[in-house]
């Protein structure tokens, strides 16, 4: 095809008209997520997780972005701050203003503080939780090291 770069090949989806890289090695060469050079981190388990966590032998990094929206699925923080904060509009139309008022700000609070304190929330949750520490490890949310 005429525009493509050699190596690559341009096909349309049906109604998408996107360009997909024949190679898929080529896609992500930029990407050092995906240097396949670079020697992999062991995977630690749960128990020694927790064990090492309490003597201090790990080094935890959490990805902030990944994990704010990860808690706020898990602790239904949403739903949460909805409730409130309907229940505070329900009141400030029946004339209940000041308790209403409470309850919006309760909602909106509850739902900042739990977006601000995201990575720690999910420490606590991956300490708690063997299924929810597999899955934030294996999806890049939080990385368990030893510390050297």
């Amino acid at each position: 095809m005429t525009g493509a770069p050699a190596g690559t090949q341009r096909e349309g989806r049906a109604g998408h008209g996107a360009d997909h890289i024949a190679d898929p090695a080529a896609e992500h060469a930029d990407d050092p997520a995906t240097d396949h050079g670079a020697e992999a981190v062991p995977y630690i388990d749960h128990d020694e997780f927790r064990a090492g966590l309490a003597a201090g032998q790990m080094r935890i990094v959490v990805d902030p972005e990944r994990a704010r929206p990860f808690v706020v699925q898990r602790t239904r923080s949403n739903t949460l701050a909805v409730v409130l904060i309907g229940l505070g509009c329900a009141l400030a139309l029946v004339g209940q203003v000041w308790p209403g008022g409470a309850l919006v700000a309760l909602g909106i609070g509850a739902r900042r503080l739990v977006l601000r304190q995201a990575p720690k929330i999910l420490l606590h949750l991956a300490l708690s939780d063997r299924a929810v520490y597999a899955e934030v490890t294996s999806n890049g949310v939080m990385e368990v090291q030893r510390a050297s």
